[in-house]
């Protein structure tokens, strides 16, 4: 094994000046690469050649392959995220986060995709809507998003979007008033947060998956929890008890 270059691939052919690379990622033959010019390529390596070419519009900070090189999702230096479709060669979704999106990837089924934000502690499970719409499985026959859709982090206050943060004594205020008053904080801030984020978009439902996998196989549980035995009747008792025993003085 040598350290000798095997070829090249030109990725500056047809811009202007002399884009330098920002990012790399790589899966299998593909490679992703990131330009300081707002330019996505995506290079073949068997081919040595640039088979799509997408404008960001800012410069891209992370990118992911889904498990069957389908979807490409980039992280973007303004808070954006964007998902393209290798195969239809075009941008199928657009998200703009306040908090700007550090690292990302998908699950290996890619059912779900992953992200962490700058100045947040967790990691955002975002659910993959084109294997539960079938309408969304011809991107070709589907208009681009023209703007990108305003999603707000789960579980974050509301002030990230504008609101002013001293305004959160003032939500303190209130949920201490519903305490008092015999209601229950948590449950009426969790029906407010169950409101969807956008029209077009549905929410998850916070149920355990085991549960509602379970429903499913909802004919073999009934057969595993059958009794192995019919439940006995109980012996009669007699009308009236004794209330006096031999050797026992009332």
């Amino acid at each position: 094994m040598t350290h000798d270059a095997h070829g090249s691939v030109p990725l500056g052919a047809g811009r202007p000046g002399l884009p330098s690379c920002l990012l790399l990622r790589a899966h299998g033959s593909l490679v992703a690469v990131a330009l300081d010019d707002s330019a996505l390529l995506v290079v073949d390596l068997q081919v040595a050649a640039v088979v799509r070419s997408f404008t960001c519009g800012t410069p891209a900070t992370d990118a992911a392959f889904s498990s069957e090189g389908r979807w490409l999702a980039v992280a973007l230096r303004g808070g954006g995220l964007r998902v393209f479709d290798l195969l239809a060669a075009r941008c199928v979704d657009s998200f703009a986060f306040v908090r700007p999106v550090l690292s990302l990837c998908f699950s290996p089924n890619g059912a779900f995709m992953l992200t962490s934000h700058a100045k947040g502690f967790g990691i955002q499970v975002w659910a993959n809507k084109f294997l539960f719409d079938p309408s969304l499985s011809a991107p070709l026959l589907q208009p681009e998003p023209e703007r990108p859709t305003l999603v707000d982090e789960p579980g974050d206050p509301g002030h990230l979007f504008g609101e002013d943060p001293e305004d959160d004594d003032e939500v303190e205020g209130e949920e201490d008033a519903l305490e008092s008053s015999g209601k229950d904080a948590k449950g009426a801030v969790a029906s407010m947060n169950a409101t969807p984020l956008e029209e077009e978009l549905f929410t998850l439902s916070d149920v355990a998956p085991a549960r509602w996998l379970a429903t499913l196989h909802l004919d073999l549980v009934k057969e595993r929890n059958k009794p192995l035995e019919p439940p006995k009747p109980l012996p009669n008792a007699p009308f009236f008890l004794p209330t006096a025993h031999d050797g026992v003085t009332p």
